[in-house]
């Protein structure tokens, strides 16, 4: 294929790959789409057989979220260590879609107690119908409490 051939041909992919994006991109003409803010905190449970804290709630068949900002905050003693935390949601079988946390600080608060806050960033969007479980995971003792709060928008397909 001559070079201009390959320009043209990869300019019609290039087009028709732009038409696909904002034709998934916007809803159908008949179908109502409602937005608004969302935030919601939630407390982490700890068993203390597995090292790690969960808690997780279902979306609506038609709800999807758009998370903007995720923060958890954990209490540990000191002789305990959060290494990671995390946000997942099913995908196929018995796969996850992980969306990890950086650990922005940790501090010692007193009463042989460390804070851990973990935090990111959006955009992280978990789609309809999907759980979406937070997690931390540690080694040591268990943690005293760990909550995480959520903000971004809640998607509703009407």
């Amino acid at each position: 294929m001559s070079n201009p051939k390959r320009r043209a041909r990869a300019a019609r992919v290039a087009a028709a790959l732009a038409l696909f994006a904002v034709a998934a991109a916007v809803p159908q003409a008949n179908a109502a789409v409602t937005r608004a803010l969302y935030q919601k905190q939630i407390h982490l449970v700890c068993d203390g057989g597995d090292n790690q804290c969960d808690t997780g709630f279902q979306l609506g068949a038609k709800q999807r979220l758009e998370l903007e900002q995720v923060i958890c905050r954990a209490g540990l003693n000191s002789s305990a260590h959060a290494y990671t935390a995390f946000l997942y949601y099913p995908i196929a079988g018995a796969d996850q879609f992980r969306y990890h946390l950086s650990l922005d600080s940790k501090s010692y608060s007193g009463a042989n107690t460390y804070i851990y806050i973990f935090g990111q960033d959006g955009p992280f969007i978990v789609p309809a119908g999907k759980r979406l479980t937070a997690a931390l995971s540690y080694n040591g003792m268990t943690p005293a409490a760990v909550m995480c709060t959520l903000h971004g928008t809640l998607v509703t397909l009407d």
